[in-house]
């Protein structure tokens, strides 16, 4: 008897994955039309995919192969589940699969995957059309397994499933934005044409307008984000002194523009010289006021900490080495979560709408 593969560590009646005795397994009671159909067709040359269709059956199991990763793949499963048809239940068993090839999945879960598989090329090409239409799966839900697919499967994706530039309508891309929002996917106009299977179209171009500035409301609920952000207590009092260091340094950019290279050497006399200037503005002294109070915090969690500090610069590193403009931008990109999904991720629309204020 032949090996399954090179190099099997196993005997042919265990598992190659667990090491269970397979002769001892149970039996598992399911429907096998399926898998009988394939049985009875992996020794012929051809078969019978629809109506006076015949194709080869090395073409065949590709193509099944291909179908079945649109179950294992995230982007592809989410579509499905989102279907609410009739594949959705299948979908919703592969969610989080943490395997991506139907060869380590176990007997029953292949067994499964393998039987609706089949069912979408039953009757070539109209149960796999009908299956598309059903699911909203499209030409992109297929990348990476190009490689798989025969010239007559290809065709169909390329003639039916690839989404033509002038159907794109301004509700597509409000429906593109929204479930990149709900998959928590950066919101973009190359994620939004991806999305919805374009290289460009007017209507994303038209839809998809950057805001460069922010309004009152925006500032007014990062500042109340910050709070929350800075009001986490965590075990250690260095987590604290953390958390307020990002806090003060977000804030200070808010308020001078100075870059983060900047910062990080300002020592207690020249950031509170920076943050105590006479501002002009509402939401100016808004953002000096936040600043003004955690930095007092945080002066006096320093002090406490490390007096031999005191009157060195602040913003020093804590627990290894503090890159100020990645922790800065990571921490306005968690701040900014639930935002206008086309105001830029950037400090920079906040501080325009306080220079941009009536003085």
């Amino acid at each position: 008897m032949k090996p399954l593969f090179a190099g099997r560590s196993h005997e042919l009646h265990c598992c190659p994955h667990c090491g269970q005795d397979l002769r001892q397994a149970t039996t598992i009671d399911c429907d096998g039309s399926a898998v009988a159909r394939l049985s009875a067709i992996v020794d012929t040359e051809s078969v019978l995919v629809g109506p006076d269709m015949r194709v080869a059956t090395r073409d065949y199991f590709a193509a099944l192969y291909a179908v079945c990763h649109l179950f294992l793949r995230n982007r592809a499963n989410r579509a499905l589940r989102r279907s609410r048809h009739a594949w959705t239940g299948t979908a919703e068993k592969f969610d989080h699969c943490p395997v991506n090839m139907v060869e380590l999945l176990n007997v029953r879960s292949r067994h499964e995957l393998l039987t609706a598989a089949v069912a979408v090329l039953a009757d070539w090409p109209a149960s796999f059309l009908r299956f598309a239409e059903d699911t909203g799966i499209r030409h992109e839900h297929f990348s990476g397994s190009e490689n798989l697919h025969p010239p007559w499967m290809e065709a169909q994706i390329s003639a039916h499933l690839r989404r033509q530039q002038r159907w794109v309508r301004p509700r597509h891309v409000d429906e593109a934005i929204r479930e990149l929002r709900d998959a928590g996917e950066p919101i973009t106009r190359t994620a939004v044409r991806r999305s919805l299977g374009v290289v460009t179209a007017k209507a994303i171009d038209q839809q998809m307008i950057w805001r460069n500035v922010a309004v009152e409301s925006e500032l007014r609920e990062l500042l109340a984000r910050l709070d929350d952000f800075v009001s986490h207590r965590g075990r250690r009092r260095t987590t604290q002194i953390v958390r307020l260091r990002d806090a003060v340094a977000l804030l200070v950019i808010l308020l001078t523009d100075m870059a983060p290279t900047q910062i990080a050497r300002l020592g207690t006399t020249a950031l509170l010289d920076a943050i105590g200037q006479a501002y002009v503005g509402q939401l100016a002294k808004l953002v000096q006021a936040s600043a003004a109070a955690k930095t007092a915090e945080l002066l006096s969690l320093q002090g406490a900490t490390w007096p031999e500090r005191t009157g060195s610069t602040v913003f020093h590193p804590v627990r290894g080495s503090w890159d100020t403009a990645r922790r800065v931008r990571t921490l306005t990109r968690q701040l900014m979560e639930g935002c206008d999904p086309l105001l830029r991720r950037n400090l920079k629309v906040f501080r325009a709408a306080i220079v941009a204020e009536p003085q």
